[in-house]
């Protein structure tokens, strides 16, 4: 998928349809979105096209917007994997958001991207005061050239697909019910960064990451899948501010942190991108009398992880 960022590049490709929105979470919303702009591109001979934003509209329209649940760069990945060919991301700032609706559509539909269509989902808005919708559009898009199609929202467990819902339900920590709106399991996907180092002495090495501002299920010990390098791994991850180790007066401060069992890296992975499939709960985060008490604890944590891997079916089946 060929990443742009800004509109100096975003001409020239065959027939655009493109689609527009944050796409937070690529949800199965979102995917059936994608899918249908995709679908579209092949009928037409065209290029499928994402128009997606640097920050969540809310961050500069109020001020303030809730975690994400996918970062920027997570969403560009999901979207490469739906198989998109081109995500435009925008830098939304207070000029963007001003923006007439019919402007918006004019000057990037069709004189940036000289788009043959544009898709858009069932509650997606644009432009000054979210006034751009579907009809809009379509009245802009006689003008200037290009089609407009909508998708219908999609129903899961009687409930429309969003990110507001799947956000609540990870931060109460249904993440069950969260997969299934999701249609994969919750994810976190950061860079590996120094931490304290004291995982490793205690004999369970692990990666502490910079999630980006993605939104994390409550404090506690989770069995994840572990997705680094092309490769698939078991693993834990501890979520919570590591009560056991620490010092009174300093702030409390929330980490994210991934042992990978039975992974001999062989270079350092201070830098690197991981991605944690968080699958289930083992237990809440406790505060342990002892270093030797939090690893007798963590032995049994793994042993209960190897207990989930063994009743899990082979893959493929």
């Amino acid at each position: 998928m060929e990443r742009i960022f800004g509109l100096k590049k975003v001409a020239g490709f065959p027939r655009p349809i493109v689609t527009l929105g944050v796409f937070d979470g690529v949800h199965r919303g979102h995917s059936l979105v994608l899918r249908e702009a995709i679908r579209w591109a092949k009928q037409v001979g065209g290029t499928s096209v994402v128009i997606t934003f640097d920050r969540h509209p809310d961050a500069v329209l109020n001020r303030r917007a809730a975690a994400a649940i996918t970062s920027l760069e997570h969403r560009l990945v999901l979207i490469e994997k739906a198989g998109i060919a081109v995500a435009v991301v925008l830098h939304f700032d207070r000029a963007l958001a001003e923006m007439e609706p019919e402007d918006f559509a004019r000057e990037i539909f069709a004189n940036r991207l000289h788009a043959a269509g544009v898709l858009l989902g069932f509650n997606t808005r644009f432009g000054r005061s979210a006034r751009g919708d579907a009809a809009l559009l379509a009245s802009t898009g006689a003008k200037c050239g290009f089609e407009v199609r909508t998708v219908r929202p999609l129903l899961v467990d009687g409930a429309p697909v969003s990110s507001t819902l799947i956000r609540n339900l990870i931060t109460a920590g249904d993440l069950d019910k969260a997969a299934r709106f999701l249609g994969r399991p919750v994810s976190l996907r950061g860079t590996v960064v120094h931490g304290d180092h004291r995982g490793k002495s205690l004999g369970f090495p692990t990666a502490n990451l910079n999630l980006h501002h993605e939104v994390t299920p409550p404090a506690g010990v989770y069995v994840c899948r572990v997705r680094l390098d092309g490769d698939s791994y078991w693993g834990l991850a501890n979520i919570g501010v590591r009560p056991t180790f620490h010092n009174e007066g300093r702030p409390l401060r929330r980490v994210v942190e991934v042992y990978i069992d039975g992974y001999a890296p062989a270079g350092s992975l201070y830098g690197k991108t991981l991605e944690a499939e968080i699958l289930r709960l083992l237990r809440p985060e406790w505060k342990f009398d002892s270093p030797e008490a939090l690893v007798a604890q963590m032995e049994n944590d793994r042993r209960s992880l190897h207990a989930f891997r063994d009743s899990q079916p082979p893959p493929g089946t």
